[in-house]
């Protein structure tokens, strides 16, 4: 329940009980529209962005999924029309953040 933000294509969508969003919200959510696209989506590193935006075979499936164990990243992988889309589904660290 209540409003549900993510990032879908470089686009902010916005879900959910709008009748709770009040005026004041709507305007600082369009306001901060890129901060948020930024912070919902995961930054896709280097070794793994052949086998993003696009159907992958089952093959690069095990190939990325050995990649993404190595560098501790989490994902999901979901069948789609004779290929896979793979997505991350751990939250990337903010550039200045470090490690605990």
């Amino acid at each position: 329940m209540g409003i549900h933000l993510r990032a879908y294509n470089g686009k902010l969508k916005v879900t959910g009980r709008m009748d709770l969003c009040t005026p004041v919200l709507q305007e600082e959510i369009v306001k901060r529209s890129e901060q948020l696209i930024e912070l919902l989506s995961p930054e896709v590193p280097e070794p793994l962005a052949p086998y993003f935006y696009r159907l992958i075979k089952v093959d690069e499936v095990r190939e990325v999924v050995g990649i993404a164990e190595q560098m501790g990243i989490s994902l999901r992988q979901t069948p789609v029309n004779g290929g896979w889309l793979i997505e991350i589904t751990n939250h990337r660290m903010s550039k200045g953040a470090k490690k605990k």
